[in-house]
């Protein structure tokens, strides 16, 4: 190879008159590009005069897009940003499922697999197993597995298990009287934490626990036990910053039997009630104070002739028909007096300072009476409600 030139202190390379500042440099210049080496990248083939260059390119392969949503096919650089994509794009997927409707994939399934698919469907709407609390067996849980087109979405999941758990609503209704149930998610959520990494949690998320003695509360009842479950997913990721809905693992109905309190003989109310001067508490010395409220209703007394003297209410008490309900009435035995005298009953409770519905009507008769049943130990009251507005009038406070 030929001498390369020097002009004022600065090396000249002779085959691409570049200039250097010094001859270590135009040295390197020499060997690196054009003592005829080269370098080839193995998995693309492209060639390089210098080893840094490929090494620099080489990254670039490292660093391809690996991790593939299996909705869209939507490629990925990292494993934590997939997560996050397909937390979205599985819930629009969902969602468009949802609207499409399962006939046309039913159609294109051939029968004997459209047939085992829906054996799979309908095992997924039955319990997959229950279990009984130690304590004299009164508490039963039982476990749901949601589908798999519903477990990336709260309320899809709710939805779909909605008819399975009315159905063993009712059916435990039945054996037991009375029923206190309450519905529990357990969902997995993730998130990328200050340093990149992938964070799990799998929290659970329950409604409010409601005591069924009528079928006909069961409907209203689960809308709001659902509502309330997906409210509170909703505050938890708004609450915990950037966890998203990974999917959901279990539905647990948990359910006790419930036996409905009684209606005894007089008892006081507390001072907060009675200030409130919106009831009668008749002070009689049976057990059947319920009927007692009912003919008040019917046959009101003014304030000033003692109205909460039972002696009031007696010339009318074969206006009601107390045939097969015994003394004293439970709540579960109301439905069957409201069909027998066209009479609707609301009962509300009172405990720690508030009131709250015990059993609400689904009737529209003309004749509406509420009623308060209060409780002191192991003795239970009916009283008569004169005025709701004013009785719950700083319950809203």
């Amino acid at each position: 190879m030929e001498e390369n030139s020097a002009t004022n202190g600065k090396s000249i390379c002779d085959i691409c008159k570049k200039t250097f500042s010094g001859k270590n440099n135009l040295d390197k210049h020499m060997k690196t590009v054009h003592s005829g080496k080269t370098y080839n990248c193995e998995r693309c083939g492209e060639t390089f005069n210098r080893s840094d260059n490929l090494k620099r390119h080489q990254k670039k392969h490292s660093q391809e897009k690996q991790h593939e949503c299996q909705h869209c096919t939507r490629k990925f650089y990292r494993k934590d940003k997939l997560e996050e994509h397909e937390n979205i794009c599985r819930k629009k997927c969902s969602e468009n499922d949802a609207k499409r409707g399962s006939k046309e994939k039913d159609e294109d399934e051939p029968p004997k697999k459209r047939e085992r698919l829906e054996d799979q469907e309908a095992l997924q709407d039955e319990p997959c197993d229950d279990s009984t609390s130690a304590i004299e067996g009164s508490l039963k849980v039982f476990h749901y597995k949601p589908r798999v087109k519903e477990q990336y979405d709260m309320q899809l999941t709710l939805k779909g298990k909605k008819a399975p758990i009315n159905k063993q609503l009712n059916k435990q209704l039945t054996m037991k009287k009375g029923i206190k149930w309450y519905i529990s998610v357990q969902a997995k959520l993730v998130k990328t934490n200050s340093e990149g990494e992938v964070v799990t949690s799998e929290p659970h998320f329950r409604s409010c626990c409601n005591t069924t003695v009528n079928s006909n509360e069961i409907v209203k009842q689960l809308n709001e036990a659902n509502e309330k479950i997906t409210k509170a997913l909703a505050t938890y990721q708004r609450e915990g910053s950037g966890w998203l809905l990974s999917k959901i693992l279990h539905v647990h109905l948990h359910i006790a039997q419930y036996t409905p309190i009684k209606g005894f003989s007089y008892l006081p109310l507390p001072k907060k009630l009675k200030d409130k001067k919106a009831i009668l508490n008749i002070q009689n010395n049976d057990n059947q104070c319920f009927k007692w409220c009912i003919l008040a209703a019917l046959h009101p007394v003014n304030r000033q002739d003692h109205p909460h003297r039972v002696q009031h209410y007696l010339p009318y008490e074969n206006e009601v028909s107390c045939v097969g309900i015994e003394f004293p009435v439970t709540v579960a035995k109301i439905p069957k007096f409201e069909k027998q005298n066209g009479i609707a009953v609301n009962v509300f409770g009172f405990e720690d300072g508030t009131l709250f519905p015990v059993y609400i009507t689904e009737h529209r008769f003309e004749t509406h009476v509420n009623l308060l049943l209060y409780s002191q130990g192991l003795q239970s009251h009916y009283c008569l409600i004169r005025n709701l507005d004013r009785l719950l009038s700083d319950q809203s406070r």
